[in-house]
């Protein structure tokens, strides 16, 4: 797992540092003993890599900016000058809300270890059906099995598609969603995928709407409609603030 702008060989030196001296302290003993650039600090601290050495994210990131503004000398002259690992633990600050976490990890991880995406955004899921009367429910992928034949409405995170044609030479699209109780393969057939295939930009995540087929033991999706969720709170994702010294 790679957090963005970290460098190999600040990663190889924050191994090396923690095999041979032991277990960092604090933020101010990581940047004591690494020598890695303010962005480096700041993505280890928001993507929750110091989870263990504060009390919460934003704790952990006023950790990195109190030790770079006033760092500890290095060399053996200043051996002993300063405690990194009495380095104030700052003000009491409110941790991120779960979308918050997942959607830093998601930029600079690229993944979501804290949790599945849909956990968090279950919550506040409707199918996109119209009009309203017609609107179902959205369904965990490992209920579709008990819904074998009818119409049905799950989220997922995109993680896997290809294209392909059918005998009559037409594009169509397999495409794996996934939440946090399983995975499914819906299918855009030609029609769906010339009208839907285009809103397939990102990882989403997706709800897609359409009949649930069991061919074997194997449950499918035939998509009929998909959207990409847009929660409010993507909008609050946080941006390191300075630390007055």
């Amino acid at each position: 797992m790679d957090v963005r702008s970290l460098t190999e060989r600040a990663m190889r030196q924050i191994v090396a540092s923690r095999e041979k001296d032991g277990p960092y302290r604090s933020a101010a003993d990581l940047l004591a003993r690494v020598r890695l650039s303010r962005e480096e600090a700041e993505n280890l601290a928001l993507a929750g890599a110091l989870d263990s050495l504060a009390a919460n994210r934003p704790a952990a990131l006023w950790q990195v900016h109190a030790a770079l503004s006033a760092p500890c000398p290095r060399g053996p002259l200043f051996e002993g000058a300063c405690d990194p690992a009495e380095a104030p633990a700052g003000p009491d600050l409110a941790d991120y809300s779960p979308l918050q976490k997942l959607l830093l990890e998601e930029h600079l991880l690229g993944m979501t270890p804290s949790a599945n995406p849909m956990a968090i955004y279950r919550p506040t899921l409707t199918s996109n059906s119209s009009p309203p009367q017609e609107r179902r429910e959205v369904l965990p992928i490992a209920d579709l099995s008990s819904h074998a034949g009818e119409q049905a409405a799950v989220a997922g995170i995109l993680f896997a598609e290809r294209r392909a044609r059918t005998k009559n030479g037409e594009f169509m699209k397999f495409i794996s969603l996934e939440d946090e109780t399983g995975v499914v393969e819906a299918v855009l057939l030609p029609d769906a995928y010339q009208r839907l295939g285009g809103r397939l930009t990102t990882r989403g995540p997706y709800v897609a709407t359409g009949s649930v087929e069991n061919h074997l033991g194997a449950i499918s999706l035939i998509v009929t409609d998909l959207r990409l969720i847009q929660p409010a709170g993507k909008r609050e994702a946080p941006a390191p603030a300075p630390v007055n010294s």
